[in-house]
């Protein structure tokens, strides 16, 4: 699978076995038969989760945190597209099969459900990498609300973390490709002068830095 920059969505799999027909007088399938499904992750698998038509969904939430190396995975879980396409998240009791509805294509995220109220409680540096990812998120989607100015800085720090230092050019053409908060433009320039302030920040202060903004929102966590 192809390497990705920092803080890119990649195109995972799972593949879940099809339950059986249940009809005795069908004959056993030649090999087993997967239904192939996306999972929106932040790097590459080393092989997709294989899941079987009887596991629960813990099953699969252990497999996708073991694969990926997730230490601290209490406070994630994974959120699914129903038949409606809302986002929903995944039981760990309950067999995945009878709650994935769609046969094939359904798409899977990697989502923080639980939010410590000090990142500090955070130990390990990936750990703050991903909640940083869904602080970025949940402002593209508009669910983390705060001034102009706050947005401003947020989407500073998430700049410093995706190209490092301030380059004019640099960030104007990151800034035309990717989208950060729904009103970018209109702030673009205070993002910027923003941005020439982190100068030697590293990608882990930055996403650091994103989670102490972040934790005092009032929606933050909600």
């Amino acid at each position: 699978m192809e390497s990705v920059l920092h803080g890119r969505i990649l195109g995972a799999q799972i593949l879940l076995k099809r339950p059986s027909s249940g009809c005795q007088h069908s004959p056993p399938p030649s090999k087993e038969v997967y239904d192939e499904h996306t999972l929106e992750f932040w790097k590459p698998l080393p092989s997709p989760p294989l899941i079987k038509s009887r596991a629960d969904g813990q099953t699969l939430l252990s497999d996708v945190f073991r694969r990926s190396n997730l230490m601290e995975s209490d406070y994630f879980g994974l959120e699914f597209q129903n038949m409606q396409m809302n986002w929903v998240w995944l039981e760990p009791t309950k067999l995945v099969v009878n709650q994935v509805k769609r046969p094939m294509n359904t798409l899977f995220r990697l989502s923080v459900k639980f939010f410590p109220p000090d990142p500090g409680q955070l130990q390990e540096e990936y750990t703050r990498y991903l909640f940083s990812l869904q602080m970025k998120r949940d402002l593209i989607d508009g669910r983390l609300s705060c001034t102009e100015n706050t947005a401003a800085l947020l989407a500073s720090h998430l700049l410093q973390s995706e190209i490092g230092d301030y380059d004019d050019v640099a960030d104007r053409d990151f800034l035309k490709l990717n989208k950060l908060l729904p009103n970018q433009e209109r702030i673009q320039e205070r993002i910027i002068e923003l941005h020439r302030r982190h100068l030697g920040q590293t990608p882990a202060d930055s996403d650091f830095q994103v989670l102490e903004i972040a934790r005092k929102l009032e929606m933050y966590g909600v």
